[in-house]
């Protein structure tokens, strides 16, 4: 499902590692830490940096192996702001970005495979400083365009609910996206929530 790198040159994924590394300074996070346990950057903050955007959204930062996970938490305990904790996901408050940590422990590609739209089909390894992104991930950002791809998304609610936050950003639900979630939901006789759907 990936390509990695930007595609255009190296220089350019370097300037955007410098947008996001500057990011983590500012809110005083050690880079070195996520470096050291395997840390991966997912989520909306690529899509924001990619789209030349404010950079005022959480931190999703993702862990394959719980020793990782809790190493980083001992870090972030010392440091920052704990805020709280829903199990799959901690929180915490640094200067001027919540950070998120999530403990799912699965391989990195399987997870990003069962995420919903492909604009957030990407990832950032700090360990190896490597950008990985969906190979439709630019196109769509291009032409604002919501494509629902996933292999084991656990239901279209949530889908939903971030599509609207999505279309905020100028994004639309494509045709075809459009469909799959219609037809899901129309399963699940959740009418209330096709109504939602048309909106989007």
């Amino acid at each position: 499902w990936s390509v990695k790198g930007r595609g255009n040159s190296l220089k350019e994924d370097k300037f955007y590692i410098q947008k996001l590394y500057e990011l983590l300074k500012l809110n005083n996070i050690d880079i070195e830490v996520l470096k050291n346990n395997n840390v991966y950057l997912l989520g909306g903050s690529i899509l924001r940096l990619f789209m030349g955007l404010p950079l005022d959204t959480d931190l999703d930062f993702y862990f394959e192996t719980e020793e990782n996970y809790k190493n980083v938490i001992r870090y972030l305990d010392d440091n920052f702001d704990f805020q709280y904790d829903v199990g799959t996901f901690r929180s915490y408050k640094c200067n001027s970005n919540e950070v998120q940590l999530i403990n799912k422990f699965q391989p990195i590609d399987e997870f990003i495979s069962n995420s919903d739209f492909t604009i957030i089909k990407s990832y950032f390894f700090f360990k190896d400083e490597q950008f990985v992104f969906h190979k439709r991930f630019f196109d769509d950002i291009k032409n604002k365009r919501l494509v629902y791809e996933s292999d084991n998304h656990p239901g279209p609610f949530d889908s939903i609910r971030r599509a609207d936050k999505f279309k905020k950003l100028g994004f639309k639900v494509d045709n075809k996206s459009f469909k799959k979630l219609y037809d899901v939901i129309e399963s699940i006789e959740e009418g209330g929530y096709l109504d939602k759907l048309k909106g989007v």
